[in-house]
């Protein structure tokens, strides 16, 4: 009985490992999306990460929200700049 439970739990556990890895790496989506960058801002009180948003519709009811990693430095100075604009973002 022991032994077949440390196996159960074994499996569990790697399956959620497998799980989770899969869900990080794997990938969703791959494209463009292009609009005016209405808003791009250094978010957060504890961990800050970089935020923008992408109005895509005249009336502003498709915005597309993204974010920046921090080691992206290129790409968050251009969006800094770009702020405004009309941008396409990968």
């Amino acid at each position: 009985m022991k032994k077949f439970l440390g196996i159960s739990i074994g499996f569990l556990v790697l399956a959620t490992i497998c799980y989770f890895t899969f869900m990080f790496f794997a990938s969703y989506s791959d494209g463009d999306r292009t609009g005016q960058l209405v808003k791009f801002s250094h978010k957060g009180i504890i961990l800050k990460t970089w935020e923008g948003e992408i109005n895509q519709g005249i009336s502003g009811g498709q915005v597309f929200a993204f974010s920046v990693l921090d080691r992206d430095e290129k790409v968050i100075s251009d969006l800094k700049d770009l702020e405004g604009q009309y941008v396409k973002v990968s």
